[in-house]
């Protein structure tokens, strides 16, 4: 089990434990098989992470990278890089920070080619 970030939540995954609401509400009820309407409420709801059976946290990031277009994904990493290019990538918060920062440019390109 690991706790997923709600951007790389997908289709057939596995909920581990209850997806609640901030007002206590269950959203998702543990065993359920996730689709993209699951999904979307639990965006609708705010909701930021998800316990998932089967799989680790690195490994649904690295699948929901998977999709994106190879060429973008190299010109908003490398713009990132220079963004960091301070930082001490060795320090985990500073390589979860970048991947945060990927991950929210990536779902802000997305929405600009959709709108």
């Amino acid at each position: 089990m690991a706790l997923i970030n709600i951007d790389d939540l997908a289709p057939d995954m596995e909920v581990e434990q209850n997806v609640m609401s901030p007002t206590g509400m269950i959203l998702v009820p543990a065993g359920v098989v996730l689709d993209d309407k699951k999904i979307r409420l639990l965006k609708s709801w705010g909701v930021t992470e998800a316990h998932i059976k089967g799989v680790s946290a690195e490994e649904a990031a690295a699948k929901a990278l998977e999709e994106v277009d190879p060429q973008v994904l190299l010109k908003e990493k490398q713009e990132l890089v220079k963004l960091f290019r301070r930082n001490d990538f060795k320090n985990p918060f500073i390589k979860e920070l970048f991947q945060q920062s990927l991950r929210r440019r990536l779902t802000k390109r997305a929405g600009e080619q959709d709108g």
